[in-house]
């Protein structure tokens, strides 16, 4: 089913009762700050390695008032220190060419401004250490071509999951041997989630799908359902109405 995938999750961490969210890839801090308001006593992590970003983020009065946790890591499947490539954007302004740098190298060289080191963690090390309270957890992965690996570093979370959103590809993006939506699907199944909804058509080479957990009550599969089923409708009004735009400004 296709929706907002934002959206719904922004709808469906209070109705799972997330307890610790954490926004991996966090750019600016933008989705943390909107996970914070939407579950107000969750604790919110945003992971984000570039230095880059982290300094208007450390700056930003509204995390820190939300009580968003800055980490200045990458989130990978071990702990290490490791290159990360930085690309040029105007990291002055709300540009999501920002969120674009990876541990992986660059596709097109000229987009490279540096190469730094940076520190990984795997998210079930990082979270038994700094968050071993919490027992409902939900992740928001952004993380330019290492989903999958970001997912393996909180297999020992697995029973906790409640709701994951996740950017995927159907092709390789960012480097020939990263691995692809079917890998993070199988993964995610793995650990006992289900995919419920994404926001891309079957000819997207990237794009994000939701999961929850699969073993809830039968009442919190329903009102998943149910907000699923209206953000489709949403989705696909504006989709009619972007369409109707178009054909008048033609």
């Amino acid at each position: 089913m296709r929706v907002n995938t934002a959206h719904l999750f922004e709808r469906l961490l209070p109705l799972l009762d997330a307890d610790l969210v954490c926004d991996v890839g966090s750019m600016d801090g933008a989705e943390a700050l909107r996970f914070a308001r939407a579950v107000p006593r969750a604790a919110v992590f945003a992971f984000e390695p570039n230095p880059w970003n982290l300094e208007p983020m450390r700056a930003n009065r509204d995390l820190a008032l939300a009580g968003v946790k800055i980490v200045p890591h990458a989130v990978a499947d071990r702990g290490a220190r490791s290159p990360f490539h930085v690309l040029r954007a105007d990291y002055e302004a709300p540009d999501l060419q920002r969120g674009r740098s990876s541990i992986y190298p660059a596709v097109v060289a000229s987009e490279l401004l540096e190469v730094i080191e940076v520190t990984t963690v795997r998210l079930d090390e990082y979270l038994h250490a700094h968050a071993a309270g919490s027992a409902r957890l939900a992740l928001w992965i952004d993380a330019e071509g290492m989903a999958y690996e970001a997912l393996l570093g909180a297999a020992a979370l697995s029973s906790r999951l409640q709701l994951v959103h996740v950017e995927v590809e159907r092709v390789p993006c960012m480097n020939a041997a990263q691995k692809l939506y079917p890998d993070v699907r199988r993964l995610l199944e793995s650990f006992g989630l289900r995919e419920i909804a994404s926001d891309g058509l079957a000819r997207f080479r990237q794009f994000n799908a939701l999961y929850v957990r699969d073993d809830l009550s039968r009442s919190t599969r329903l009102r998943i359902a149910a907000w699923t089923a209206w953000e489709a409708l949403w989705f696909l009004a504006a989709g009619a109405l972007r369409r109707l735009r178009r054909l008048f400004a033609s």
